[in-house]
């Protein structure tokens, strides 16, 4: 190949979101662009694929949007022509807490309504302290650094009402209220508006994520799939990104929009900061978090489901995704996989173990088949989203996403605002893309310089 072939002003690592919207600003600016991706497939921690036997699509990974509060990603959406998908409201709303089920209509027994306003309230004047935008280590909530189960302790609840705000803070860190830090729910609330149940609300709408996906990349220079990167090294004039097959690239900036668990799977010339090495190798990322898509046989109410994972075989939710032709209902059933020292049992791997979760949550349903991808065994991943363990975030939030010489980083791990979600990844990939536009602009500039 001629050298001039391998060089590009730009080399994007990583195909999900962040990645994608880097690399497509990139080109638009006018830039000769590639675009690597270690999988055989777009998307990373997001994946449209079709349901086992059917034809129709299902998302293995991130999907849920807030429509009316996510203007990046709905920015994408009017641009490429992709359609919200909106799942009809539940019928009902049960949950399973202390091992007894609540039919509703209140998620907590009544006779607790007043502890359950009182843990809403606690949460809502957490929250309000937040700015989005802003680093969380630069706004003084050290004190909300802490585990989930602390911030709780002082209000006393009883049994039941805990379980049901520790489960619905799941849903954001597929951590046990012991292990994961209170800003990753507080955090997320505030970008709801503060309000604690507002994820219930981005339950009902989501994105086919693989369509719009396509249609962005579309619009990039070049894109190669089953490309590994093994090291980037800026160490000289150029930058030099070698992939794992042993082919060298050279470009004037690259992105790495990879999750930040995986940062260390790369050499980096000069290495890293001492921050973003750490805070990888502590593995932050949703590493027990568990998505399994089911095909349930038809069911007489489609119900949403909320249980303590403690008492329901390590599920937490079973909501509605839409149905099949003939009436089936396609449902996500959210958990935690089980480790050696849990009390439970969830294994996505066995359909025995799912069908028992399933019956915990909703007795006498009859799964049909089922789909699932193990983010935490995938070596491009390490986990689904990023669920801050407590202490970290309020020190290294800012450090995490800034860019390191002629590296820039795209990922919704660090994201300034909504972190985890796909509004997220489109943010960091749009400032990734701005600063690499100006470090671009200040190479060609000095070039231009002539000695006097």
């Amino acid at each position: 190949m001629n050298p001039e072939e391998n060089r590009y002003d730009a080399v994007v690592i990583g195909a999900g979101f962040a990645g994608i919207t880097s690399a497509r600003d990139l080109t638009e600016q006018g830039n000769r662009v590639l675009l690597l991706e270690a999988r055989d497939r777009l998307g990373g921690r997001t994946w449209t694929k079709k349901f086992p036997g059917t034809d129709m699509n299902v998302e293995m990974g991130g999907q849920f949007i807030m429509p009316g509060s996510n203007p990046a990603v709905e920015r994408e959406m009017a641009r490429y022509g992709v359609e919200t998908v909106y799942v009809a409201e539940p019928g009902e709303y049960p949950t399973i807490l202390n091992g007894k089920r609540n039919p509703g209509p209140f998620p907590v027994p009544i006779e607790q309504l007043l502890d359950f306003e009182k843990a809403l309230v606690h949460c809502v004047l957490a929250s309000s302290r937040i700015t989005q935008g802003i680093p969380l280590d630069h706004q003084g909530v050290e004190d909300l650094d802490i585990p989930m189960a602390d911030f709780l302790a002082p209000l006393d609840l009883p049994v039941e009402t805990r379980e049901f705000v520790e489960t619905v803070a799941n849903l954001v860190s597929f951590r046990p209220a012991e292990e994961v830090s209170a800003l990753q729910f507080l955090n997320m609330m505030s970008c709801f508006g503060n309000s604690p149940l507002g994820l219930y609300g981005a339950l009902g709408a989501y994105l086919e994520t693989g369509l719009l996906l396509e249609r962005m990349t579309a619009d990039i220079t070049e894109v190669r799939l089953n490309t590994p990167v093994a090291r980037v090294d800026q160490s000289g004039a150029d930058v030099l990104v070698t992939t794992a097959h042993g082919e060298t690239i050279t470009a004037s900036a690259v992105v790495v929009a990879t999750p930040m668990n995986t940062w260390n799977d790369i050499e980096f010339l000069p290495q890293l900061s001492e921050t973003k090495r750490v805070t990888s190798d502590e593995r932050h990322g949703a590493d027990r978090s568990g998505k399994a898509m089911l095909r349930l046989r038809k069911l007489p109410v489609v119900p949403l489901v909320v249980g303590s994972p403690k008492t329901t075989g390590g599920a937490f939710m079973l909501a509605s995704e839409g149905e099949f032709d003939n009436g089936d209902p396609l449902m996500a059933m959210f958990g935690m996989l089980s480790l050696d020292t849990d009390e439970w049992n969830l294994d996505y791997d066995s359909r025995e173990s799912v069908d028992a979760a399933l019956q915990s949550l909703l007795p006498g349903a009859e799964l049909v088949e089922y789909d699932a991808h193990n983010f935490n065994a995938d070596p491009y991943s390490k986990g689904d989203w990023v669920s801050w363990k407590p202490g970290r975030v309020t020190k290294s939030h800012s450090a995490l996403g800034a860019a390191e010489g002629r590296i820039a980083f795209a990922t919704a791990d660090v994201a300034p605002k909504w972190l985890m979600t796909i509004e997220g990844a489109v943010e960091c990939g749009h400032k990734a893309a701005h600063q690499t536009l100006n470090q671009l602009v200040r190479l060609r500039e000095s070039s231009l310089v002539r000695p006097l």
